[in-house]
């Protein structure tokens, strides 16, 4: 066995998908991610393909994340402005290499939840289900919303990537004829090894920052719809559970009428005492126990792909606040299940919730590398700084 043989075989040993999380994953995103590399195919029949396509990506970003740092060394104390753009592009630049180095370390997480979502993450098996498809309208309704803030990033870094030359002649320098920066690229702070002023080294730079462009574009770009499609569908998955909570003591009724084919004729409170309804009550709570549970799973699958800075963009405001909408909705979870009738219980029934409202303290809040909450209190905070940043650029041009 060659050394091409042995390379297929280890990616096959840890490729924890099947074929038709596969299927819905081409299906869901038009086989967008695997252009992105953020869920690639690990099969022997593709992992030739993905190992070339995620070396390029690799070498293409790094080299240029070099030569970025290096343009910046050149151009300190020369121009501010030319500078801070430089150095935005750094970010960027590193903020897509990290996500292409460390995104493999979590593709099972990705699997996990689309393996759950093609099953439509859980089946309550009661007749009253025209909820659930009302609420799922409503969150594809909401990730189309969304998704226009993806779109526009990408049509914002085209158009600036189009008209940054003819707005660089203003208000930078003018390099030197042997100097390998070059005021008609789109980036110009890129400080190649090779002369950029003769027509071939132009049009190879061209292309060269062309490629990085629309690799950072769209890992940036996809990692955001990505990252819309998931908490989308959590959020969707915490409403569904707040409204089955809500219709608790109907779903009891209905429960308790398949298994005795009887109405429930006791008052409110005496219902409670009858140890068939208790039976038929907590069944329905137990439900709600496993679906909390799948939501939990969920929840960690998103936290931990997206715990790396890459996708946790600051600059688009509506990612964050659909984030505070999942906390928000685990809030009102909490708050609906206290609403419930708990104290014409058993003890039994009393005693599971108390340990489902001890699970709904914990908030569900996505943590950036580990240290910063992703919540709108830290929006502002950044957005605070980027005012500031702003006043500082506008003293130094004065």
């Amino acid at each position: 066995m060659n050394i091409i043989d042995k390379f297929t075989d280890y990616f096959e040993s840890i490729d924890t998908s099947d074929e038709d999380t596969n299927r819905f994953i081409d299906e869901k995103y038009k086989g967008c991610l695997q252009i992105t590399l953020l869920y690639v195919k690990l099969d022997r029949k593709n992992i030739h393909k993905t190992c070339i396509q995620y070396f390029f990506y690799v070498l293409l970003v790094f080299y240029h994340w070099i030569i970025v740092i290096v343009g910046l060394i050149d151009t300190v104390g020369i121009n501010f402005i030319l500078y801070s753009k430089g150095a935005y592009y750094l970010g960027l630049i590193q903020m897509t290499f990290c996500g292409i180095i460390t995104i493999a370390f979590y593709r099972d997480k990705l699997v996990i939840f689309h393996r759950s979502m093609s099953k439509n993450f859980y089946d309550y098996k009661e007749k009253d289900t025209e909820f659930i498809d009302r609420f799922r309208k409503e969150c594809d309704r909401d990730v189309k919303l969304f998704s226009l803030v993806p779109t526009s990033t990408i049509i914002g870094a085209v158009m600036a990537f189009v008209l940054s030359p003819a707005l660089d002649k203003y208000g930078t320098y003018i390099p030197e004829e042997n100097s390998s920066l070059n005021i008609n690229l789109p980036a110009p702070i890129i400080a190649y090894h090779f002369s950029t002023q003769d027509n071939m080294g132009f049009f190879f730079a061209y292309f060269l920052q062309v490629c990085t462009g629309c690799v950072v574009i769209f890992i940036i770009a996809g990692g955001g719809y990505l990252y819309i499609v998931m908490v989308q569908n959590v959020c969707c998955q915490l409403k569904i559970l707040i409204y089955s909570v809500e219709k608790l003591e109907e779903r009891a009724d209905e429960c308790y009428y398949q298994m005795c084919g009887l109405k429930m004729k006791y008052t409110e409170k005496e219902k409670f005492s009858d140890q068939l309804y208790d039976f038929c009550y907590n069944q329905c709570l137990k439900k709600n126990f496993e679906h909390h549970q799948t939501i939990l799973r969920l929840f960690d699958c998103v936290r931990h792909f997206f715990s790396i800075p890459v996708f946790m963009a600051y600059l688009i405001a509506s990612i964050v606040i659909a984030l505070s909408l999942l906390a928000n909705n685990n809030d009102e979870l909490r708050v609906k299940m206290y609403e419930t009738r708990w104290y014409y219980a058993s003890n039994r029934v009393k005693n599971s919730i108390k340990i489902f409202q001890q699970m709904t303290l914990k908030p569900l809040v996505i943590m950036s590398a580990s240290i910063v909450p992703i919540n709108l209190d830290t929006f502002a905070v950044v957005m605070n700084s980027a005012y500031s940043y702003y006043n500082l650029i506008n003293a130094f041009s004065d």
